[in-house]
């Protein structure tokens, strides 16, 4: 079967982490309390109306009257991070980077300690920073945000390896979970992809398993 491509890690790990976060995220939104403004719109109103707002644009103003399903005047959502996405992210970065280190370690050609702890604090503070970028230069809501900065990554993983291979998956898992399906079932499916990806490089049949960067450079 040969060696096992590098990339098969980074995105097993990424893949997995998507589970991890929507695990936490259905425990966390259970119970969560609806917005003041929100509540303070819907009181009396029918159980549908409160659905209906609560799963609406945001924050919302009224005029006392209007019914209260017609909007006097929407107030534009201020900047709120993807939190989950955002610490999901981080963390992958330092996990790949770290296990990079430890295989370049075991390879003899170990990185040097100023460049990598470099590589980790930069990679760590680049994913709040690109998330806000996101906001104020393209506008994208939090949901669109977390799975485009992961297509971004992923895409970074293709080239420094040069593979083909990831640079499909990469596409394929924004065009689900940031364009198609931003929500839940484009987190389900594009974890499941590059679960699916990572399993392909580790154990596919040799004539069309991913072969390493070593062997395609």
């Amino acid at each position: 079967m040969g060696r096992v491509p590098r990339y098969a890690f980074p995105l097993a790990l990424l893949g997995f982490a998507e589970l991890v976060l929507i695990g936490v995220q259905l425990a966390t939104t259970q119970n969560r309390p609806m917005p003041y403004d929100v509540a303070v719109a819907v009181s009396g109103s029918s159980g549908f109306a409160a659905q209906q707002l609560v799963a609406g644009f945001g924050s919302v103003t009224y005029s006392p009257s209007q019914p209260p399903l017609v909007p006097a005047r929407s107030v534009p959502a201020p900047f709120a991070p993807s939190t989950g996405w955002l610490i999901m992210l981080a963390l992958v970065v330092a996990a790949v980077l770290a296990g990079y280190a430890v295989a370049a370690r075991r390879a003899g050609t170990p990185y040097r300690t100023g460049r990598f702890a470099l590589a980790l604090v930069g990679g760590v503070l680049a994913v709040p920073l690109l998330d806000l970028l996101a906001f104020t230069q393209f506008g994208l809501p939090a949901e669109v945000r977390g799975p485009a900065l992961a297509a971004l990554g992923l895409l970074l993983l293709a080239w420094y390896e040069r593979s083909v291979f990831v640079a499909v998956v990469s596409v394929l898992f924004a065009v689900l979970a940031a364009v198609l399906l931003p929500s839940l079932a484009g987190v389900v499916l594009s974890g499941a992809v590059l679960l699916a990806a990572a399993f392909a490089a580790v154990a596919g049949p040799a004539k069309w398993r991913p072969r390493p960067a070593a062997e395609t450079g």
